[in-house]
């Protein structure tokens, strides 16, 4: 209705932020939870409509000296779901300094900065240390964050073929790995399970009876 209505003032504001929070928790709490019941794609697309919808309303809002409250987390939150689209670097040259510098907009910048060279170590300390709705936006790079890693131990510790990690990298989530990723208590047995489907995935056998 506030799309269509073309409303734009700080209430109208206020409550698609509080759309947006509540598809980013969902993206987080609802993940383990079976596909009939809870659409992962469906919330993305609802989660990217309603920060498309801010971003309008913050620029137009701006144009009449107009600055809403929370306009930086919001902008933080754009920045994390596009990490791997360099796109968003545009718009951020042109967010007014006060955005711009933002504790928020910083800490996007550091972990496209760690998805981007690659540092798995950096990307997750930075999880350990964001706050909750930060952490469940950025669940969605976890496997691919960890296959990065996985390939760097590899290629540190083995000399194998001489070809690039973009060439080896296969981004391919088995019915396995997509059933137990939704699992969010895991015993020993199914941490063994997981560890080896990841493995088998990025083409390195495990046995896990060795263990």
């Amino acid at each position: 209705d506030i799309a269509q209505q073309e409303l734009c003032d700080h209430q109208s504001v206020g409550l698609v932020e509080q759309c947006a929070r509540f598809h980013i928790h969902c993206s987080g709490r609802l993940l383990a939870e079976d596909p009939s019941v809870f659409d992962e794609k469906i919330n993305t697309e609802n989660l990217t409509k309603c920060l498309q919808t801010l971003k309008y309303m913050y620029d137009d809002l701006a144009l009449n000296n107009h600055t809403c409250p929370n306009e930086a987390e919001f902008r933080g939150y754009m920045i994390l779901l596009n990490l791997n689209d360099d796109n968003f670097i545009w718009d951020i040259n042109h967010l007014r300094p006060e955005i711009r510098h933002s504790a928020e907009v910083k800490f996007a910048l550091s972990v496209h900065s760690a998805i981007k060279c690659n540092n798995y170590v950096r990307f997750f300390k930075l999880v350990r240390q964001t706050s909750y709705l930060n952490a469940c936006v950025l669940e969605r790079y976890f496997f691919q964050v960890r296959s990065w890693g996985l390939l760097i131990i590899i290629d540190a510790h083995c000399h194998l073929a001489k070809q690039s990690l973009e060439t080896r990298v296969k981004w391919r989530m088995t019915p396995e790995l997509k059933t137990l990723r939704r699992r969010k208590s895991l015993g020993k047995r199914a941490r063994s399970a997981i560890t080896c489907i990841f493995l088998l995935t990025h083409g390195h056998p495990h046995d896990v009876r060795r263990r």
